[in-house]
């Protein structure tokens, strides 16, 4: 079940609409999961058993409260119960995404090692299949995912090439992980890896890039030194990668170039973050209700970032500055908090020989700085908590069980 959610989140689309509206299947997708993993959880409900109560739980507890005050303050209730019909990220979600978060962790506090694994194996070969997918409209005709809908960017079923990014990030260190336990052929792996990073670089996405090099380089550091030779290697060919590609497509490239075009994304991004902490000045204890940014946002916008005919602005590209917004400073750092500490649990769990939780640590790491250059989508909400899901799940393991998975 649990790979069939890891999957389901990028895989399930709109045949209709495959770049907008797009939000609307993962939302129903979401909601249908989470009812069936809470049916089997309460089926089973007598036989479980909980060695130790994490306090991470206590975050995500308070997290759901922050949620529930905020909506109660909302300046536009209406829309804050399911959010935007373009972004459904509402009061009904977040409730989905802790109790995804929970029935993750009640399942997997069961685990075997080896069933662990495999879900790490399966996680891993669902990135592939998701990256395969992306970029088949270049040999089959699939018009609805073709990368002329968004300026030769391929965006799969994610409806946008950045949430695509997002996505293939947060598989990728689990697919090393996987390349770890079962050791597959040299050139079988690197072709595998040579193509995912492709399609991670067809996206376009400038922040994927700074994410993917950030993740990989930190994964092989808490994997061992001896694996940093195959940094270099793995920088070496993202560098090719980038130049040999750069000869068959300029105009694709001038993206990732730091032109002075391109600087000015950077630009806005800090008028975006701007007007976010001085929006968030004017309303900051419960905030201003879940998805309403775009009610009042442009007060605090340079004149030529305010919405118009061609776009309105609906975030603030930096996932705590929109949750802070949404749901007031005091929820923005109880998400901060539960961050921080599986972070830091799960490197100590690292120190004392734990690889296993590696890619659960590096995923999280590498999705939380993505979400901070950008802001979150339900797929990428839903691979997140389904992480948080699985770190309390490990929290909750007696020192004994520990031990034997740190072997």
């Amino acid at each position: 079940m649990l790979t069939v959610l890891a999957w389901g989140a990028a895989l399930v689309f709109n045949p209709y609409a495959a770049v907008y509206m797009f939000e609307l299947p993962k939302f129903q997708f979401l909601f249908w999961m989470v009812i069936i993993l809470s049916l089997f959880n309460a089926f089973r409900f007598r036989k479980i058993e909980i060695p130790r109560v994490p306090p991470h739980l206590v975050f995500l507890f308070l997290f759901l409260i922050a949620n529930f005050v905020s909506y109660s303050f909302s300046v536009e209730p209406g829309v804050s119960f399911m959010g935007l019909r373009d972004r459904y990220q509402g009061l009904l979600t977040y409730v989905l995404y802790v109790l995804l978060s929970m029935n993750v962790f009640l399942i997997v506090k069961d685990f075997k090692f080896n069933d662990y694994n495999k879900l790490a194996k399966y996680i891993g070969l669902g990135t592939l299949v998701v990256a395969l997918f992306a970029m088949s409209p270049y040999i089959f005709k699939l018009y609805i995912f073709d990368p002329i809908n968004y300026y030769g960017r391929i965006y799969g079923t994610l409806g946008n090439p950045n949430f695509l990014a997002s996505y293939l990030v947060f598989g990728f260190p689990f697919m090393l992980y996987a390349f770890q336990l079962y050791k597959p052929n040299r050139y079988f792996k690197y072709a595998i890896l040579f193509l995912t990073i492709y399609a991670i670089y067809l996206t376009g996405s400038r922040s994927a890039w700074l994410v993917l090099l950030f993740a990989y380089g930190v994964y092989l550091f808490a994997a061992g030194s001896k694996l940093f030779k195959k940094f270099l290697t793995g920088v070496f060919v993202a560098g090719l990668l980038v130049v040999s590609y750069n000869v068959l497509n300029l105009d694709f490239n001038q993206r990732l170039s730091l032109n002075v075009e391109n600087l000015t994304s950077v630009d806005t991004r800090f008028d975006l973050w701007t007007a976010g902490v001085e929006a968030i000045g004017d309303r900051p204890f419960f905030g201003y209700g879940q998805d309403t940014t775009y009610k009042f946002i442009d007060y605090y916008l340079p004149e030529d970032l305010r919405a118009n005919n061609v776009f309105f602005i609906d975030r603030v590209h930096n996932e705590f500055l929109d949750l802070s917004l949404n749901l007031g400073l005091v929820g923005g750092f109880i998400y901060l908090a539960l961050i921080f500490f599986c972070l830091r649990d799960l490197y100590r769990i690292m120190k004392k020989g734990g690889v296993f939780v590696t890619p659960l640590f590096v995923s999280l790491l590498a999705l939380t700085v993505y979400h901070f250059l950008n802001f979150s989508t339900i797929t990428s909400n839903i691979v997140l908590y389904l992480n948080i899901g699985i770190c309390l799940a490990v929290f909750s393991f007696s020192e004994g069980t520990l031990k034997k998975w740190c072997k």
